[in-house]
């Protein structure tokens, strides 16, 4: 994972243990997110995953757990711009994200390049059209 420094504040991306499967990311500056809103934290950094990856920003739990989630969050192998995280506050006050906290996960993913395929029928299978709760 190549990763380039644009904030002289800006920390790499962290494991925390070895096995973790997603990177640390941290805030480069204070930002206030208004209750029930969301709002953009820079991290400082820009990067680009190896070839035939992609990147996904996730939610940390601890955040979550208070009502502080990451949305959005695909990074294209092809960006070169500054990672930026959108959080979301669901609750009824105001979130302060300090400088230099960690404020999401960034997983690297492989990807796929299928060709779209018009087709008459999609064919049966165990499930058919059941969606949403259908399992359970």
């Amino acid at each position: 994972l190549a990763v380039q420094r644009l904030h002289p504040q800006a920390r790499f991306p962290q494991k925390a243990h070895a096995s973790d499967v997603g990177f640390d990311i941290f805030s480069t500056n204070s930002v206030t997110i208004g209750a029930q809103s969301t709002g953009c934290v820079p991290t400082g950094i820009a990067c680009r995953p190896p070839l035939g990856s992609y990147l996904q920003i996730g939610s940390r739990s601890s955040l979550a757990a208070k009502g502080v989630v990451a949305v959005g969050g695909v990074i294209d192998p092809n960006y070169t711009g500054e990672v930026t995280v959108l959080l979301h506050n669901s609750t009824d006050t105001k979130y302060v994200v300090d400088a230099n906290t960690r404020i999401a996960q960034l997983i690297p993913l492989h990807f796929a390049h299928p060709n779209i395929v018009e087709v008459s029928s999609l064919g049966k299978t165990d499930r058919g059209t059941n969606g949403f709760g259908s399992t359970g």
